[in-house]
């Protein structure tokens, strides 16, 4: 997997993984540019974002660790969670740069969505957990993240970063009260389809009958003519 991004000075910057290395590869559209290694010990996970003009990259270290660092921003930083680290992503909010990332409880076993911010103190936050398995996305929006926490194809949250935390937008509670709040509004306009159904059939009748008896009313009015045309004539004879 590589990330290619536009430098302030024209460039262009690609940065991709060779085995357990980091390489930066840098060229414009004169010439071929030069490669240079990053980083040799990374296993996977490799995830990066420019913010603010500078290149930030995670992963997950051959110790089991996740290493964060920036080009030209200074030393790089380390931390090693507890458990297996997988979908490890970059984000950024309110002027900082957040690491996402799943673990397992290597106790319970239970699936953690945890947040680590490198420029800050302390270590990794747990935003989500779950006894069962379950998939996150990060959405960028300005300068704020949305974390999308799903099942399958059922969302269990929607998580927006608000004043350095983690605040749930779309709780499952929720979704699944929306969720029957539009089974009854569908219920209601079934039945309303009914309703508007069965009155224009009664409407369609009762226009039939309308028409039958005008048409009837018609015919007696042009039977009683005739009649008077004939037999008023006679009498007047």
């Amino acid at each position: 997997m590589s990330w290619i991004y536009d430098l302030p000075d024209g460039r262009k910057a690609c940065i991709y993984t060779e085995r357990h290395r980091i390489l930066l590869h840098t060229f414009s559209s004169r010439n071929a540019g030069a490669s240079a290694v990053l980083k040799e010990d990374c296993r996977s996970e490799l995830s990066c974002l420019m913010f603010y003009g500078t290149i930030y990259f995670a992963y997950a270290d051959t110790e089991g660790g996740i290493v964060f660092d920036g080009i030209g921003s200074g030393s790089e930083i380390r931390v090693r969670p507890s458990g297996e680290i997988s979908g490890l992503r970059l984000a950024a909010a309110a002027g900082s740069v957040c690491v996402f990332f799943m673990t397992k409880d290597p106790d319970t076993g239970w699936s953690r969505l945890n947040v680590w911010e490198p420029y800050e103190s302390g270590n990794p936050r747990i935003v989500r957990e779950e006894k069962r398995s379950f998939q996150y996305c990060i959405l960028q929006l300005d300068n704020t993240i949305l974390a999308v926490l799903y099942r399958g194809r059922k969302i269990l949250s929607a998580c927006i970063w608000i004043g350095g935390e983690f605040q749930d937008a779309v709780t499952l509670e929720q979704n699944e009260r929306a969720e029957r709040l539009l089974a009854e509004l569908e219920l209601e306009r079934q039945t309303a389809r009914e309703e508007k159904e069965l009155y224009e059939k009664e409407i369609s009748y009762v226009k039939q009958k309308y028409d039958e008896l005008a048409e009837y009313a018609a015919k007696l009015q042009r039977a009683v003519k005739q009649w008077r045309e004939q037999y008023m004539e006679e009498i007047d004879i």
